[in-house]
């Protein structure tokens, strides 16, 4: 799982078996999450920032911030720990 996280967004786009992995992954332990909010997920993972995805996933970063709130709120993240943290934390404690 942890060859997951060092993923680069070039690599998570050409690795579609790690990329299932890994929304299966996030959509099993956190069932509340939607789908895009799960393609969210993955690229903050990854270590893009807001603007980044939005570009990737075709959204205006204003959405992508939106997204973010929500996955905080439905997972009970503190503001004090970077999301991509507590995601990696979360997806490998399950």
């Amino acid at each position: 799982i942890s060859s997951l996280f060092k993923l680069h967004d070039h690599e998570l786009e050409k690795s579609n078996d790690l990329n299932n992995n890994l929304s299966y992954l996030i959509k099993r332990n956190h069932p509340v999450l939607t789908d895009k909010e799960v393609d969210v997920c993955k690229y903050v993972i990854a270590g893009l920032s807001s603007k980044e995805i939005a570009t990737k996933l075709d959204l205006r970063t204003q959405t992508v911030n939106n997204y973010r709130r929500s996955i905080r709120a439905k997972l009970k993240i503190r503001r004090k720990q970077t999301l991509a943290k507590a995601l990696k934390e979360l997806i490998t404690s399950n």
